[in-house]
């Protein structure tokens, strides 16, 4: 390294300027990002420049050895995939294994470009004559597991060790990942592809796997509508209206949601009846104090809101989930484009409450 000069002069860092706080080029690249929902993610400036110039616009420079959880955040607001291409060697491996739980964090489908015939982007571009677009590096991309399981295996000579550490490094990512629905579809990727058990994914998310089959719903929201329901007539008239049946996942409570909205028109089960129900009678203490406590104190128009905005809320969820399966088995990338941009949609209805 005597003779050639440094890859990078880096700025120093200031009170205003922190590196892991911006992503170089997002300015630039923001809306190429978006129309691709996807973003190249490499280290340096001149890797920047030379893919955004070579024609993958759709690209960002963390300017460090690995991406903060900053940067993560920043990506997650502009897109939903994001694939790593740091520099293939050693260090740019490494670089890429802390950087992947930190990006899963957020919520991200992550997936790395690695070329070992070349050092790093910037001479990428230049072997393939300046003329790269981002097909090219989703062709030539590999999910994190691929990229982790040949990280450990190179790097531990006992395979068993290996797949140990390999393991431990994928629970450890998975497990921690925010979003529900994204945690839920790589931790089944994970148990098929290790054949080993949920429940070393559950880690700190345990209560939610359990309380929800596919969804972070809380069940006692569904009481809580049979409660009001049972607790005046008025009201179950436009909880029934208001609500589908397809809200309810908790399949017990939605027997009694049916059969309820059916004996408001005549054409159901007494509603002392259901109180007697086998269906309900592990909830039939509680429902029952709520009943009294409604018929006493009458949910306001803003008790009935929340309800409704929760369900509507989970409605949208379950159609994400529905989504993110189909395109988990799409195999056409205009598909899978065109059930992203649902999927995009979908969320911003929950962000924007419309």
């Amino acid at each position: 390294m005597k003779d050639e000069n440094p890859k990078y002069l880096n700025t120093q860092e200031t009170p205003v300027f922190k590196k892991g706080n911006f992503l170089y080029g997002l300015h630039i690249s923001k809306q190429h990002v978006s129309q691709k929902n996807a973003m190249i993610l490499v280290e340096g400036y001149m890797d920047f420049i030379s893919m955004y110039k070579a024609g993958a616009a759709n690209v960002c420079a963390q300017l460090g050895t690995a991406c903060t959880p900053e940067q993560a955040k920043l990506i997650k607001k502009a897109c939903e995939k994001v694939v790593i291409m740091y520099d293939s060697d050693e260090a740019g491996r490494n670089a890429t294994m802390r950087s992947i739980p930190i990006l899963l964090k957020e919520g991200l489908i992550v997936s790395i470009f690695s070329n070992r015939e070349v050092k790093d982007p910037d001479e990428l571009v230049n072997k393939m004559n300046y003329s790269l677009d981002y097909s090219f590096i989703e062709k030539g991309r590999t999910d994190f597991l691929e990229f982790a399981e040949k990280f450990f295996n190179e790097k531990e000579e006992d395979k068993m060790l290996a797949k140990k550490h390999f393991v431990n490094f994928v629970i450890d990512s998975v497990k921690n990942i925010e979003d529900d629905v994204i945690r839920d579809l790589y931790a089944k990727g994970v148990m098929e592809k290790l054949k080993i058990s949920d429940k070393f994914l559950r880690g700190g998310k345990k209560e939610k796997i359990e309380e929800r089959p596919d969804l972070n719903i809380n069940p006692s929201i569904y009481h809580e509508i049979i409660a009001i329901m049972l607790s005046e007539n008025g009201l179950c008239k436009r909880l029934c209206s208001d609500i589908e049946e397809s809200d309810f996942l908790d399949l017990p409570m939605k027997g009694v949601f049916i059969s309820l909205c059916n004996s408001i028109e005549g054409k159901g089960d007494n509603i002392d009846l259901l109180i007697k129900n086998d269906t309900i009678k592990n909830f039939k203490d509680y429902i029952i104090g709520r009943m009294t406590y409604y018929s006493e104190n009458k949910p306001d128009d803003k008790k009935i809101s929340e309800i409704l905005e929760i369900i509507r809320e989970r409605r949208i969820k379950k159609r994400i989930a529905d989504i993110d399966i189909k395109i988990k088995n799409a195999s056409d990338e205009e598909e899978k484009d065109r059930l992203m941009q649902m999927r995009v949609l979908m969320v911003k209805k929950i962000k924007g409450g419309n």
